[in-house]
């Protein structure tokens, strides 16, 4: 009999994946049906490829009214949250009755042939699916002579070739998927006529300490394989192993190929989130968050204990490119890199003769020290490096603490030479004439505008404040309640230079605006750019759609010098240097700044991490920084001195 179907095409859109993915989940139907052998049939047509799929088991099989009951409605499935299979009581893997709409990437038509034991007799089932069809036929038919308890599933008249089902990386992908399944039940699981054997690529197995996760302490096992067996996975398994779906690892482990598996019964209820699991907050992405770091610590040591081992034997063979103990911090973090990359390279490095082998290490460490930039030009072109084995040196050094150090080392000393390369733009009197207030300096500090405070980022650049009071409001999430224009007193439409904002972890939940005018650094800060600066402040104090109430206003303006009363307002008793005005009220306040002054804090709260890592900078550190970060923002004398300075050719 033919029956209707309760899914339509955006089901199958949604479904569907490559063909093994709908191979797997006729697996784990297989699996769940307390089969102990399972066969998957490639019949290759010879001469576009593959014309048919079939997957045999010998489970319980479907009978009439189960094949009713769970195959017309999208969803429906015997399998619900904690079920057990019928005679073997294994836990069952899916509950939404979606599997079997997985098989229809390539289109086609899905034929299962079923016996199953009804009463004291046996029943044979057919139901069979075509894509496109709103229809379901599933009919009882007469029994074989030799008939027995299992299931066929038959995928053929495909509408187009389905791709990836034979060959090694299709049989690795089913032994990742299956691994413990096959253990655990005893399974017996051939596919394309080659059994799915572990043993025969498993050179290692670990029960790792549990986990420690929000919802507890979970059991973490991985496997370590000859060769790559799929994507280094993280599979999810239920409290007694079955998998129930798997996401990457996300960690790197240069040369171990594995994978994983932990174990928590609350992963079923979360199985609709999998796709989006590092962007859930809840305790789905805790929990995988935390075997992650579980993972990372895991192969963080195997990594430590292989790197002694081979610097080690480095050292004692005389090839290893560094002598006696660092000189610094930077030196140490300079040794740690080379032994990170270089170990990676070690299994290449080690098949050369001696002399090759340092020569190559020394060629290593030249480059991680002058030129890190090409690190992986070295590793791949000269010591032959696999581009996977690259990729997974990139993951490694993004996760490690040296990392981190290493790139701290860079943005401090990139810093300091920024800091020295502004003093020379606002207060070297033989560079600063040449410095135009919106044409260079305000450009660069777009990009720069740490320097201002680390707890600030840039929130608008050269705005009128009518775009200045969008942008505010845009940040406190509000709607724009007034579109017409700000305007000063005089009617006129003004505009700031730069504004940085900040959230202020109080429990008010206030903000903090910085709103900085720029003078060209010849250009004093007098009466009359304060007065400029003044009424900004006072616009903002008088109009009510600017947020006063728990929003801090802070204005700025800052040049090179100061002139006339500036520097007596900038003095006055009670109140911190520099602030020449105060409106608690309106919390809105008015500094003049100096540049010497705003350098001089950015190097005092970068001066302990500097001391610590022993960077330093001078002159021509400083404009080699500017010209190579900002050469399109200076003004033409520097980098026409650049063009002086190189050799003709």
């Amino acid at each position: 009999m033919r029956y209707p179907v309760e899914f339509d095409a955006r089901h199958l859109e949604h479904l569907s994946g490559p063909l093994l993915t709908g191979v797997i989940e006729l697996l784990w139907n297989s699996i769940d049906a307390d089969a102990t052998n399972i066969k998957v049939v490639l019949r290759d047509n010879g001469l576009t490829g593959i014309s048919e799929v079939e997957v045999i088991d010998d489970g319980h099989g479907i009978d009439l009214e189960t094949a009713r009951e769970t195959f017309l409605p999208l969803g429906r499935s015997w399998k619900v949250a904690g079920a057990r299979s019928k005679t073997l009581q294994r836990t069952t893997h899916g509950q939404k009755g979606h599997g079997r709409f997985r098989l229809f990437r390539h289109g086609g038509i899905a034929r299962w042939r079923s016996v199953a034991q009804v009463g004291d007799a046996l029943q044979a089932v057919e139901i069979t699916i075509r894509t496109g069809d709103g229809e379901i036929e599933i009919n009882e038919i007469e029994l074989a002579p030799d008939a027995t308890v299992g299931t066929s599933v038959l995928l053929f008249n495909f509408d187009s070739l389905p791709q990836g089902l034979k060959g090694k990386d299709a049989r690795d992908r089913l032994l990742g998927t299956f691994v413990l399944p096959i253990e655990q039940h005893g399974l017996a699981i051939t596919y394309d006529d080659k059994r799915l054997n572990p043993d025969l690529v498993r050179e290692g197995q670990e029960d790792l300490k549990p986990v420690v996760t929000p919802a507890g302490p979970l059991p973490l096992n991985v496997i370590r394989w000859t060769r790559q067996i799929g994507k280094q996975d993280l599979f999810l398994c239920d409290a007694e192993g079955a998998v129930l779906e798997k996401v990457p690892s996300e960690v790197a482990a240069p040369g171990i190929h594995f994978s994983a598996y932990v174990r928590w019964d609350g992963f079923a209820d979360h199985l609709a989130n999998v796709s989006v699991v590092d962007l859930d907050s809840g305790d789905l992405g805790r929990v995988v968050r935390a075997t992650r770091e579980g993972l990372a610590d895991h192969f963080g040591e195997l990594a430590e204990q292989r790197q002694r081992q081979v610097i080690a034997e480095w050292r004692k063979e005389g090839v290893y490119p560094f002598k006696g103990t660092p000189a610094s911090p930077g030196e140490q973090a300079a040794r740690d890199t080379f032994d990170v990359v270089s170990i990676e390279a070690a299994e290449t490095v080690n098949k050369a003769p001696k002399a090759s082998r340092k020569l190559s290490l020394r060629l290593l460490r030249e480059t991680l020290e002058r030129n890190p930039g090409h690190v992986h030009q070295i590793l791949g072109e000269v010591l032959s490096l696999p581009e996977e084995r690259l990729a997974d040196l990139s993951r490694l050094l993004e996760r490690t603490q040296l990392s981190k150090i290493i790139s701290t080392s860079r943005s401090i000393a990139d810093r300091l030479d920024f800091l020295a390369g502004l003093w020379d733009l606002t207060c070297d009197t033989d560079i600063s004439g040449d410095v135009l207030e919106r044409l260079h300096l305000h450009l660069i500090l777009e990009d720069e505008s740490w320097v201002f405070g680390e707890e600030y980022g840039l929130a608008a650049s050269e705005y009128g404040l009518t775009k200045l009071l969008q942008k505010h409001v845009e940040l406190l999430g509000r709607e724009e309640i007034n579109p017409t224009p700000v305007r000063g007193n005089d009617g006129k439409i003004q505009r700031v230079d730069l504004m940085l904002a900040q959230a202020v972890p109080h429990t008010d939940n206030r903000r903090e605006h910085l709103v900085i005018e720029l003078k060209r650094p010849n250009v004093p800060i007098g009466p009359k750019e304060l007065q400029q600066v003044k009424e900004y402040a006072l616009t903002v104090a008088q109009d009510d759609r600017f947020d006063t109430a728990h929003t801090n206003w802070e204005f700025w303006a800052v040049s090179t010098s100061v002139k006339g009363t500036v520097e007596t307002d900038r003095r006055q008793s009670g109140k911190p240097f520099g602030l020449v005005s105060d409106d608690a009220e309106n919390r809105v306040r008015i500094w003049v700044k100096k540049w010497s002054e705003i350098i001089q804090d950015a190097d005092h709260r970068l001066k302990y991490v500097r001391d610590q890592l022993g960077v330093s900078t001078d002159q021509q550190n400083a404009l080699e920084y500017l010209r190579r970060v900002h050469a399109d923002k200076l003004p033409d004398s520097l980098t026409e001195a650049e063009e002086e300075a190189q050799p003709a050719l």
